[in-house]
């Protein structure tokens, strides 16, 4: 049987539980697919790791290396919202620059 894991960001409040915080959040789940029998959760995980290393340049190193998934998606949220602000003040000729 297929288990699935679902993990909700927060404050921290589940700590004292034993879930991870932000920053413990990447590293716990490499290990949990490093240790899982499922070929496809190793899969991911590797697929997950080629691409951080080819954001090298794209998404600044503090982000990428913090270890919190939270910075990672803001950071990618607001690039998009830049582009798309830009796109529209600039009737569609824009290059993002971050």
């Amino acid at each position: 049987m297929i288990e699935h894991n679902v993990y909700i960001l927060g404050a921290g409040a589940s700590k004292s539980a034993g879930y991870p915080l932000g920053n413990e959040l990447l590293s716990r789940l490499a290990k949990d697919a490093k240790s899982s029998c499922e070929l496809g959760r190793k899969e991911e995980q590797k697929r997950f790791e080629t691409w951080m290393q080819e954001q090298q340049g794209v998404i600044p190193e503090a982000i990428r290396k913090s270890g919190n998934p939270e910075f990672i998606l803001t950071y990618l949220d607001l690039g998009i919202a830049v582009f798309e602000y830009n796109i529209e003040k600039n009737g569609g000729n824009c290059f993002l620059k971050i």
